[in-house]
């Protein structure tokens, strides 16, 4: 049985993975109704539910990470460029390996 908990200004929903012997899960919640709708869904689903699971059926799928479709890092930028340069003499592909090693990508 899902239990609901007033901690300070939030309600905490705490329940067992499929009954007693399980794993505790438990969720967090600004207000008393969204609480008790998480411990009515985790009863509903005979606690066989996690709660992330609870989280997601009541608040809709989580965003993507921010970074998940960011482009190449300055340094994996470099890095590429770096390697396309082939019509260059090795001492001056050695000169761009310093200048963006001691330079450039410490900085930015």
């Amino acid at each position: 049985m899902a239990s609901i908990k007033q901690r300070g200004d939030s309600w905490r929903v705490l329940w067992r993975l499929s009954g007693r012997t399980g794993g505790q899960q438990s969720t967090t919640w600004p207000d008393p109704d969204l609480a008790q709708r998480a411990a009515d869904l985790a009863a509903a689903h005979r606690h066989k539910v996690t709660a992330d699971q609870v989280y997601e059926m009541i608040l809709g799928p989580a965003e993507p990470a921010p970074d998940a479709d960011r482009g190449p890092t300055v340094s994996e930028f470099a890095e590429t460029w770096l390697k396309s340069r082939t019509r260059i003499t090795p001492g001056q592909l050695a000169r761009y390996r310093s200048q963006l090693d001691q330079r450039i990508l410490p900085v930015i």
